[in-house]
């Protein structure tokens, strides 16, 4: 499980993997885009995609704490 946040308010980026944090910063983020969002495929050169599977994609209007995404990556595997 990958998750990545964004906290607006302190321009803070996290990574986490399987629910720890692997990597953060605070590189900033712009909130609010109108520019198109994909999953898989790359808005920039257009027609290369993801190889493999992508599944149970989730956004939020917030970020997530460590605390909920550990809660979230625990929940998967009882």
């Amino acid at each position: 499980m990958i998750v990545a946040t964004l906290d607006t308010a302190s321009k803070t980026r996290a990574l986490y993997w399987d629910g720890n944090l692997a990597k953060s910063d605070s590189g900033g983020g712009t909130p609010n885009k109108t520019n198109l969002f994909s999953i898989g495929e790359s808005t920039v050169f257009r027609g290369r995609f993801f190889n493999g599977s992508i599944d149970e994609v989730a956004l939020w209007d917030r970020a997530l704490t460590g605390a909920e995404v550990a809660k979230l990556y625990n929940s998967t595997n009882p």
